[in-house]
């Protein structure tokens, strides 16, 4: 039987994490239903007539609504992760996006040669200091599956080359480092990749490269973790 995540020790709910549920299904809602819409104008299925219909049809919208994010939230609440580090005071400094992965040697004792076939080896965008936020893996999952429960923007979940190598050497401690493996999600171009960094049997740090749309199950059995920015600002 699959455990939810509401099953395991010191899940309290925090305001912090409240407040990222209750933004998270509003973007994913508002979104659904800008496509919504724009389907069924494009299909030329909604005049004004139809339209104030609906408007006066709130009150229905709003229990239908209620009933699906009811059976939604638990099910979705089934998979995934939880939080680790929250109130932990975590942070990454203003990078440059000038350093690549396949390049940091100082930081990684091995890199996957996959970083430079894939094309990944290209600088990225200046960033401001920000929050990371770890988690770890607690129902079999696949990187979609994975990182589509924090949100359905990939791009908030993205961090540049550099902020995942300075993650590697400032938070070191947050990594998987006893054979299992930590997961970053970035984005070269217009597409994703996963980076996963795990501790070699020398010591040292190894850095693996995967595309995004690899569909292997990681078990959550291993509790493999997996590192987000913050996508709402903490509550003081």
């Amino acid at each position: 039987m699959t455990k939810s995540i509401t099953s395991l020790p010191n899940q309290t709910v925090s305001p912090d994490q409240k407040r990222q549920l209750l933004r998270f299904v509003l973007d994913a809602m508002e979104g659904a239903a800008n496509e919504a819409v724009e389907a069924l104008l494009g299909a030329g299925n909604l005049n004004r007539e139809n339209v104030q219909q609906v408007l006066g049809s709130g009150k229905n919208i709003k229990f239908g609504g209620i009933k699906f994010l009811q059976e939604l939230i638990p099910e979705l609440a089934k998979l995934r992760t939880r939080c680790l580090s929250l109130g932990q005071g975590l942070t990454l400094k203003p990078t440059d996006g000038k350093r690549t992965i396949a390049k940091a040697k100082n930081t990684f004792a091995y890199i996957n040669g996959d970083f430079t076939n894939y094309g990944t080896d290209v600088s990225g965008r200046v960033c401001s200091g920000m929050t990371p936020v770890v988690h770890e893996v607690v129902e079999d999952s696949t990187f979609e599956q994975m990182f589509g429960s924090f949100s359905a923007d990939l791009d908030k979940l993205c961090f540049e080359q550099d902020q995942i190598i300075d993650f590697a050497t400032d938070h070191r401690n947050w990594l998987r480092i006893d054979g299992h493996t930590t997961f970053f999600l970035f984005k070269v171009g217009d597409r994703f990749f996963v980076a996963d960094v795990d501790l070699g049997s020398d010591g040292g740090l190894e850095v693996y490269v995967s595309p995004f749309s690899d569909d292997s199950v990681w078990s959550g059995g291993d509790r493999y973790r997996v590192v987000v920015p913050q996508l709402t600002p903490a509550i003081a």
